[in-house]
């Protein structure tokens, strides 16, 4: 007929004209099936939260779709296994309805208090529900397959309360990528149904934004974190679930642990200039790439410097230079007298130990050209004219050969 929704309309004799009864037409359309039911069995309020998907197409007011949840338990054991999954109730079967419903828009819900053989595993108990959903339309019933009935464990659907780290310890004084974090024992049932809890560690650097975790197959109390960066602070937590399933608890308080530093591993790998050299002094200039592994407390650099004739076998050995080097340098200057030979070693200290580089030998005999100064020009349309400032190297000698190296950045 094309009639609009929620318009009264009055049915009028075609005879007379006269009005014979006005009737309100509503219209609708019956509800979709209810689905995806899930539950949650929160140890922390004993409570379980069942909720489920009411499909509910854009109604009209009069037309939204009431659901709500009956239910009735059994015990689960081998023997009885096939008769609490049978297909239908028995008209003895006393549906109870749910004792706390909740409102939550799209979904319907139920929250069910428990106690504690609700949530032991042997025997286990298990709830049957039966959902509707209506409205002013029709009704319809979820089923899973050909059946009615649904089927919830309680004690297979837990969450756990949070953990608490019982201890962080590292494996060994020497090991500093490695933790082992132990969680707190418990047993929230005080009974021997308690379950078996499989455990993991979360883990970053602090300050930095994304956490890691360790494999989520243990039930051992102790966690192993391994690959850390040595003497970095780290923000740890632990979650464990029921080994059988369920769901995995909120995290526990986050610790801060710092793993320990270890000796160096990185050597320099530093080099030389020959500033000047003289009969009696000559000045060299050290440099180096920085040093990045400072994974310890007062980490320097130290540099010995020893001359001697060159010869071997029967050589003079003088100590020139030894001193401490801020570990944030990449070049000193020294001045030493002169000798036939030096002979430099860096090693990079720390409270865990320390590392030589390999000895670094200068000949000063063999040296016939000393660092040049070059001097650098800008021309008037963006060239650079590069050239040494002079070309002797202080004893009257001209240079056979000499090369400029250029770096942009």
């Amino acid at each position: 007929m094309g009639l609009k929704d929620n318009r009264v309309y009055g049915l009028v004799d075609p005879m007379t004209g006269s009005e014979l009864k006005v009737v309100t037409v509503k219209v609708g359309e019956a509800p979709s099936f209810p689905s995806d039911i899930e539950c949650i069995t929160h140890l922390d309020t004993m409570m379980m939260n069942c909720k489920w998907e009411l499909g509910e197409k854009a109604l009209l007011p009069w037309a939204r779709t009431k659901s709500y949840l009956k239910y009735t338990t059994t015990i689960i054991d081998k023997m009885q296994e096939a008769e609490t999954y049978k297909l239908e109730f028995d008209d003895s079967d006393v549906l109870l309805p749910c004792q706390s419903p909740c409102d939550s828009g799209s979904q319907g819900c139920c929250n069910f208090k428990l106690d504690l053989d609700d949530i032991i595993l042997n025997p286990a108990r298990t709830y049957r529900f039966e959902i509707t959903s209506e409205n002013l339309f029709g009704r319809v019933v979820m089923q899973k397959g050909n059946s009615k009935i649904i089927h919830i464990t309680p004690s297979q659907k837990i969450k756990p309360l949070s953990p608490e780290i019982k201890s962080i310890r590292s494996p060994n004084q020497y090991d500093g990528s490695s933790l082992m974090v132990e969680v707190q024992p418990i047993n929230y049932t005080q009974s021997a149904g308690e379950p078996v809890y499989q455990h993991k560690a979360e883990f970053r650097v602090q300050g930095t934004p994304d956490w890691q975790s360790t494999g989520s197959d243990s039930t051992d109390l102790v966690l192993e974190l391994s690959k850390l960066l040595p003497f970095h602070f780290y923000e740890i937590r632990v979650r464990r679930r029921p080994a059988f399933g369920g769901f995995w608890s909120e995290p526990s308080e986050i610790s801060l642990y710092q793993t320990l530093p270890v000796e160096p591993t990185l050597a320099l790998a530093p080099k030389y200039t020959i500033l000047s050299k003289s009969n009696s002094k000559s000045k060299i200039k050290f440099f180096w790439p920085p040093y990045y592994q400072r994974n310890a407390a007062n980490t320097t650099i130290s540099l010995r410097i020893d001359g001697n004739d060159c010869n071997l076998d029967e050589s003079i050995n003088r100590r020139l230079y030894n001193d401490v080097i801020e570990i944030e340098q990449t070049e000193k200057i020294v001045e030493l007298d002169t000798f036939k030979c030096l002979e430099a070693i860096f090693t990079i200290v720390n409270e865990k130990g320390h590392l030589e580089s390999p000895v670094l030998t200068i000949n000063l005999e063999r040296v016939n050209a000393l660092a040049p100064s070059i001097e650098v020009t800008t021309g008037e349309i963006g060239d650079l004219t590069i050239g040494f400032e002079n070309a002797e190297f202080g004893l009257g000698n001209k240079w056979n050969d000499a090369s400029i190296y250029v770096c942009f950045r």
